[in-house]
């Protein structure tokens, strides 16, 4: 019997801002194409293997690696040569070779080779990408080993950088985004040409955002050219959109400038995709930051594995992503009375995983879309754009022999002895 309670904590929000098509230029080439995701590669968190140390299990960090989009491992081939693949035949049977659509055409650290036999495979830093027949367990690489190895998620744009500019993985930014030489965020201007050069020489433009300059004697370099600000100085600009930090971030890793205007956004070189048939927005709360959302503003959430822990759990965003848990809850852990107030963020008969965003089943046959491998839902009791009165819910699930109830977890097969419950919360990116 799973009981459903109200929020324990933090619920109402006091604002939203959604940021949506904020460029009228997408920055950032993406990180994977459609039909690639990126799953944590191990044997999924909690079912009951006596030959696995379950809390260490839960604990240790999740290693990303490439997966096709049934889940399965991606693997590169050592006797491959750059943009050649070298298995064919019975080697391709034992080793299917991950195709590219017709269409498909090179873009970041991606390209596409020519099969011997006619083919067109994908290529992941020059190198073909396999799948191995045997994997039949979502994110459980039995191919590993002697001249195969599975492909880390660790995306990098490979660009030439000016002095005093790096990039670097952001989550909120939604990839790998510029940053100055402290590791502040940088934010790339989209509005209209020359525009800025006169906001941002008046308050309050002049007192948030600043200018990112570019020695006199510095040449082009790249996607990086120098721009001549109205005031005679140089300014960086990145892919023709000129370069500016926000006063406001205080610290390396925020992105506070993302909800002040939508004229700038984070310079990101390397995007993390999302699906298009989902049209998800970043929503600005008060309470939890940046959130994931339904086009109509609808708060998104997920469900987690609730365990003691002295160290506590309500950290800066929430409760952080346990991909193992996740898949071990899949689409399954919310069914009956949990669907009277959680509807699952239902994906099309055709959808296609892409990165971080994924696709799981449903006890009914239909699909439900995942994030980070965790199935995602709206709440019902959320009526306008950034509130979030799901979060800190809490199912409770529990034996009861002589009424017949069942423990969710046993039906799932989870070890309830490491587990006290399930909650909702957040989905950040």
């Amino acid at each position: 019997m799973a009981r459903i309670s109200r929020p324990l904590a933090l619920g109402a929000m006091a604002f939203a801002f959604t940021v949506q098509g904020v460029s009228a230029k997408e920055l950032g080439v993406p990180a994977v194409p459609e039909g690639v995701q990126v799953l944590s590669k191990g044997t999924p968190l909690g079912v009951r293997d006596p030959g696995v140390n379950l809390i260490a299990n839960y604990s240790n960090r999740s290693i990303p690696v490439l997966a096709d989009e049934n889940g399965m491992p991606l693997y590169t081939f050592d006797k491959d040569e750059n943009d050649k693949s070298n298995c064919a035949d019975q080697c391709a049977q034992a080793w299917p070779p991950l195709l590219a659509p017709s269409k498909a055409k090179a873009f970041g650290e991606w390209n596409v080779v020519a099969r011997a036999d006619g083919g067109r495979q994908w290529a992941f830093k020059h190198k073909p990408l396999y799948r191995f027949a045997k994997d039949t367990v979502l994110g459980n690489a039995t191919g590993e080993g002697d001249s195969w190895k599975t492909v880390a998620f660790a995306p990098n744009p490979g660009i030439q950088l000016p002095s005093g500019i790096v990039a670097e993985q952001l989550e909120d930014a939604g990839g790998v985004v510029l940053v100055n030489h402290v590791g502040r965020t940088l934010y790339a201007y989209s509005g209209k040409p020359g525009e800025d050069s006169t906001i941002c020489s008046k308050t309050p433009c002049a007192s948030s955002w600043t200018p990112v300059s570019a020695p006199s004697l510095a040449t082009n370099i790249g996607d990086f050219t120098k721009v001549r600000r109205g005031d005679g100085s140089d300014q960086w600009a990145y892919q023709g959109l000129p370069l500016y930090s926000f006063d406001l971030d205080e610290m390396a890793g925020q992105i506070n400038g993302y909800a002040q205007d939508k004229r700038w956004e984070p310079a990101l070189v390397v995007r993390f995709p999302t699906p298009a048939e989902l049209g998800v927005t970043l929503q600005w709360t008060n309470a939890a930051g940046l959130n994931f959302a339904t086009s109509k503003g609808r708060s998104l959430y997920r469900q987690y594995l609730y365990y003691y822990s002295v160290a506590g759990h309500d950290e800066r965003k929430g409760y952080p992503y346990k991909p193992f848990a996740g898949r071990a809850l899949g689409g399954k852990a919310c069914e009956d009375d949990c669907r009277e107030m959680w509807e699952p963020l239902k994906a099309s008969a055709n959808a296609k995983p892409i990165g971080l965003w994924s696709v799981v089943a449903r006890p009914d046959g239909s699909k439900q879309w995942a994030y980070r491998e965790h199935a995602l839902y709206t709440y019902k009791d959320d009526k306008k754009p950034g509130d979030l009165l799901g979060v800190n819910t809490w199912m409770i699930s529990i034996n009861d022999p002589e009424l017949g109830f069942q423990s969710l977890f046993q039906k799932l097969n989870i070890n309830a002895e490491i587990m006290s419950g399930i909650v909702f919360t957040s989905v950040y990116p």
